[in-house]
């Protein structure tokens, strides 16, 4: 996740995430990992989506370190939920 997210801060974040939700609710409706990855990906976008805004979108590109980003940071969270589990 650090690699992904550009920052040891997110990555810590998700892992305490998926710790804390375990923790508070069991009968949580959709799996912990989900609410974490999406806010880390939306977190690690922000230089990147300022620069879309700015500069516009490369299909082809950005579309698919959007993508890349997202799969990247949730296979992290699952993994690191599925630990705690």
């Amino acid at each position: 996740v650090t690699v992904e997210a550009k920052s040891f801060l997110v990555g810590m974040a998700v892992v305490r995430g998926c710790e804390l939700d375990h923790r508070i609710d069991d009968s949580i409706s959709s799996p912990p990992y989900v609410d974490a990855g999406a806010e880390a990906v939306e977190a690690s976008r922000v230089e990147e989506e300022f620069n879309i805004d700015q500069w516009g979108l490369v299909e082809g590109g950005h579309d698919y370190d959007r993508l890349n980003c997202s799969i990247n940071i949730h296979s992290a969270t699952f993994l690191v939920a599925t630990l705690n589990n």
